[in-house]
């Protein structure tokens, strides 16, 4: 089923988050960006597979306007978690930036930090809790997609019968 190409990345992402970040942020975000990468491709591959020819929103019966509906509301959702994972990426790049040694040269003179831009970093412990949340919105997804089929392969219209 194209869920479970979701799972594994899911689970290494869950595995990340639940590192202890406190005295190695920077190796905690790195991990954290490469389960995020791994996750997007995964769910651009999942994306391809449910809209494809023989994906399952192929298996849906389009003849009901419910489920045209819920198909349309699922393509949209998609788009939505690819952009919200690619911003998840982009943040935690701007916060690992924060964390690197290089960036803290001890024979360089003192200096003051260069000014935060207005989307800058994160604090680690709001940038873990909104990729849990994300996370718990992808699985609902996932069980939704998965319902749809379901509904429109067992739901007898009482047609013909």
């Amino acid at each position: 089923m194209a869920t479970d190409q979701l799972t594994a990345p899911v689970e290494k992402l869950r595995n990340a988050l639940a590192e202890p970040s406190v005295g190695r942020e920077g190796a905690w975000a790195a991990a954290l960006c490469a389960s995020l990468t791994e996750l997007s491709l995964a769910l651009q591959t999942h994306i391809l597979d449910m809209d494809g020819r023989a994906g399952l929103a192929s298996t849906v019966d389009l003849t009901r306007p419910s489920l045209v509906r819920e198909v349309a509301d699922v393509r949209r959702e998609h788009a939505d978690f690819l952009k919200q994972v690619q911003e998840f990426v982009n943040q935690v790049q701007r916060t690992a930036e924060v964390f690197d040694p290089a960036s803290s040269d001890a024979v360089a003179p003192p200096r003051l930090p260069a000014p935060t831009p207005a989307t800058g970093p994160m604090e680690l412990g709001t940038l873990r809790e909104e990729v849990e949340r994300f996370l718990a919105a992808l699985e609902e997804h996932q069980n939704h997609e998965s319902g749809l089929v379901l509904e429109s392969v067992t739901t007898d219209l009482g047609a013909g019968d």
